[in-house]
């Protein structure tokens, strides 16, 4: 593990921006599988292998390396990360670095995009989000709290199912209401929605939850 740290590290000291990314894309963390945390800089891509026996430690280094102070993580789903930190540490995961999610910008902005398969690519597309206007604030005041705190917080809770008898989890994606992709809802066996709304500019965006079995 201090090896990992001090790699990290070197990386960092010449470039504080780094992009990271699960595989799989959607960690089902109530299966308690190992997932890979894809960390990539401009030397090159890191996989570190994430179980319940390893995640604390892990989550240590990463604390006193990525998600430090100065540092800019560019994320994918950073969202699915920090629900699958609380269910094994019991404890939301506070960071000081600064955190864009791809995924949920470019989303608000109707952008539909795959993940980016590389560091240059992601630093790319954050550029071009950052030469756009209109989701700086909604981004910070209502898009992070989500990621961070409330989203995690519901994928944990749990939902009571009074006639199956069942606790059931609910996966939930973050995205602008008129961008949510009704085909695919009609797979999901139930669909939750929680809207808000934007009131700089009054526009609608939701979540979209799948519940699955316990």
């Amino acid at each position: 593990m201090e090896s990992l740290a001090q790699g990290i590290l070197s990386v960092l000291a010449e470039n504080k921006q780094v992009y990271l990314r699960l595989v799989p894309e959607v960690v089902d963390f109530t299966k308690n599988e190992a997932f890979q945390l894809q960390m990539h800089t401009e030397s090159g891509i890191a996989e570190i292998t994430v179980d319940q026996e390893n995640l604390i430690p892990i989550l240590g280094i990463l604390k006193e390396t990525v998600f430090s102070k100065d540092i800019m993580c560019v994320f994918w789903n950073a969202k699915n990360l920090f629900s699958t930190i609380l269910r094994y540490t019991k404890k939301l995961c506070h960071v000081a670095c600064k955190i864009i999610d791809l995924k949920i910008i470019e989303a608000y902005l109707g952008i539909r995009e795959d993940a980016p398969k590389s560091f240059e690519e992601a630093i790319s597309r954050k550029e071009v989000l950052f030469r756009s206007r209109g989701w700086e604030t909604v981004y910070k005041k209502i898009h992070l709290p989500l990621i961070l705190d409330v989203v995690p917080e519901l994928e944990n809770v749990g939902i009571i199912d009074s006639v199956q008898r069942k606790l059931l989890r609910a996966y939930y994606e973050i995205g602008e209401r008129k961008t949510v992709d009704l085909n695919v809802l009609k797979s999901f066996r139930t669909v939750l929605f929680l809207t808000l709304l934007d009131p700089s500019n009054e526009r609608y965006f939701c979540l979209t939850g799948k519940i699955v079995c316990l």
